[in-house]
């Protein structure tokens, strides 16, 4: 065989691939997730949420980011203890990214501000792992301020439905008022 053809084999090869990626089906679906013939990438609709998934070689992710909102005003005391906020998702999930209405009224600085950390609590809820933690002391006292912030551990909630507010006094900040609003991905492995 000479060098022309050769390339020509080649390149009628490679077009067949090309084909045969185009003949597959963009989204099967079904009310399970497959588990063959399974690459990343591979999109698939799940008919009992009504929600599209892709592949990434481990585990299925939904193909958009979801929220919730939790609208009512929490009012935390700068003279009691603070009680974790329980956050439950419906399905696994991941958070990607949390806003936050803060007010703390006076006073609030850098040696008196509130921190304030999500964490995926495990269902024993007997240990957490840190989502992504905030601190107001670079915020005015008694200002409405929006705070956004994106998850900094990679894959702390990986299968977790339980997420918690965990609150933290450093010296002597006003009371705290929060809104939140969660940014997440449902997951499946």
């Amino acid at each position: 065989m000479d060098a022309e053809t050769a390339l020509r084999l080649i390149d009628l090869d490679q077009r067949l691939k090309g084909i045969e990626v185009l003949s597959r089906p963009f989204t099967d679906s079904g009310s399970s997730f497959p588990t063959t013939q399974l690459f990343v990438g591979r999109r698939f609709f799940r008919t009992d949420l009504l929600m599209n998934f892709i592949f990434d070689g481990t585990r299925w992710w939904a193909d958009s980011e979801q929220s919730f909102v939790i609208n009512e005003q929490a009012l935390f005391s700068a003279n009691g203890n603070t009680v974790p906020r329980i956050l439950i998702c419906s399905l696994p999930s991941r958070i990607v990214a949390v806003s936050f209405g803060i007010f703390v009224a006076t006073s609030n600085n850098a040696s008196n501000f509130w921190s304030i950390e999500v964490q995926a609590v495990n269902d024993a809820f007997s240990t957490h792992t840190s989502v992504l933690t905030v601190t107001t002391a670079s915020i005015a006292p008694n200002t409405n301020t929006r705070v956004q912030q994106a998850a900094t551990t990679p894959e702390p909630g990986l299968g977790r439905v339980i997420y918690r507010l965990g609150l933290t006094k450093t010296g002597s900040p006003g009371d705290l008022r929060i809104m939140s609003s969660f940014s997440y991905r449902l997951v499946s492995t």
